[in-house]
């Protein structure tokens, strides 16, 4: 059997596959062995198709953690019956138990949940605008620059209060929302105060 398929066959064929087996059968080869598997291998090099990326991107889809802004990579089959929210059990427990996302969550329930979803659409870029615009944009304790986080120093997410948000890496912020917060919870208390002292109006 001669394959002589071109890239926009294979490319087709390669359209939600999420095993090598899937695009074979794609393409009409009903019986394949070690030599049609590496002639068809070899063709999407050829190509310049990247059949393992493509294949992952099929099985897999990235996210963004809402509490420590972390991506991560997440089954889409898992996704379907159990969404992901965060990347972590730790992220998760500050996310869903702690703050205001926890129903029960006393600032939670006095927020119509209209109001909670209107700013909530704003969240991501407004404390952030207003942290940057008083505060260097580099993280407090190990002074990274190129990706900083914003910490809601009274862990209140509604709080956009310059004196409440404290520039801090992905790294660092993890920190302060762990077991590990003890190690770093007095530098973030001493910037906290020291900003507020030369900021008094």
């Amino acid at each position: 059997m001669k394959l002589n398929f071109t890239k926009e066959q294979l490319l087709n064929a390669s359209v939600g596959i999420t095993r090598k087996v899937h695009l074979y059968r794609n393409l009409g080869i009903k019986n394949t062995n070690s030599t049609t598997s590496n002639k068809i291998k070899q063709l999407c090099i050829d190509n310049g198709i990247d059949l393992e990326q493509i294949i992952h991107n099929n099985l897999y889809e990235t996210k963004s953690c809402p509490v420590c802004y972390k991506e991560f990579e997440v089954s889409k089959n898992y996704e379907i019956h159990s969404p992901k929210i965060t990347c972590s059990h730790s992220c998760s427990n500050t996310y869903f138990r702690s703050g205001v996302n926890n129903g029960s969550h006393r600032k939670a329930l006095k927020k119509p949940k209209s109001l909670i979803e209107k700013q909530s659409k704003n969240y991501n870029s407004h404390y952030r605008t207003v942290c940057f615009s008083n505060h260097e944009k580099k993280c407090i304790i190990c002074g990274e620059e190129n990706i900083v986080a914003v910490h809601h120093y009274d862990e209140n997410h509604f709080n956009h209060n310059p004196e409440n948000l404290v520039p801090m890496c992905p790294t660092h912020h993890s920190y302060m929302h762990s077991k590990f917060k003890h190690l770093i919870e007095e530098q973030v208390h001493q910037y906290v105060l020291n900003w507020k002292s030369n900021n008094e109006t």
